[in-house]
């Protein structure tokens, strides 16, 4: 089985490097290989080196990669998603996507279009959206995240470690209260897409 890994580049630099290699490592470990090895800074280094790109434009670079090795490393522009409505869609189980599998198949929803984006709920709390974990802000300007996501993304423990987010355990309630919702992952850092609860389709 394959899994995959998505990094910033920004301002010519890739961002949350050791955040990425600590990903790989576990996800290896998880898949039996725990004397598997893939160097994360090594693969950035060699593909920015053969790359001509605009410093003021943000990239992702995604590779692939199981425990026989790396495959189909690309640099592309990075487009963010225009989300337009929000809807909450319930799931069986938490376990659905916790490591990050090119398989992504339990996270797609046939009834989406695409300025349409699904947060998931599991037994009436807040999980993940389809490609993103969950902050919310409230109108104090705390900034919340689900206690049990779907993926324990790296953003999200960067912002744990920096503390800047607090987790909780969160229900609609929450986020019709919220003033905004925030998404992020590895391409999104906190405050580059926040979502205000009209867009919630209930």
């Amino acid at each position: 089985m394959r899994l995959i890994e998505s990094i910033r580049v920004e301002q010519g630099k890739a961002h949350l490097l050791a955040y990425h290699q600590e990903r790989v490592s576990k996800s290896l470990n998880y898949l039996g290989g725990a004397t598997q090895y893939i160097d994360v800074e090594t693969i950035v280094g060699q593909c920015l080196s053969d790359a001509t790109i605009d410093y003021d434009s943000i990239y992702k670079l995604r590779f692939e990669y199981d425990l026989l090795g790396v495959y189909n490393v690309t640099l592309t522009p990075y487009k963010q998603k225009d989300i337009r409505r929000l809807f909450l869609s319930p799931i069986s189980s938490l376990d659905v996507y916790s490591y990050k599998w090119l398989n992504r198949s339990a996270l797609l929803h046939p009834q989406i279009s695409s300025t349409d984006e699904v947060l998931f709920t599991y037994q009436g709390y807040l999980t993940d959206t389809s490609y993103s974990n969950i902050v919310l802000e409230t109108s104090s300007g705390e900034r919340i995240s689900p206690r049990r996501p779907l993926l324990r993304g790296l953003q999200r423990q960067y912002l744990l470690d920096q503390g800047e987010i607090t987790l909780a355990d969160l229900t609609l309630d929450d986020l019709l209260q919220c003033k905004c919702v925030h998404l992020i992952n590895a391409m999104l850092p906190l405050g580059r897409l926040c979502l205000p609860p009209s867009l919630i389709a209930l």
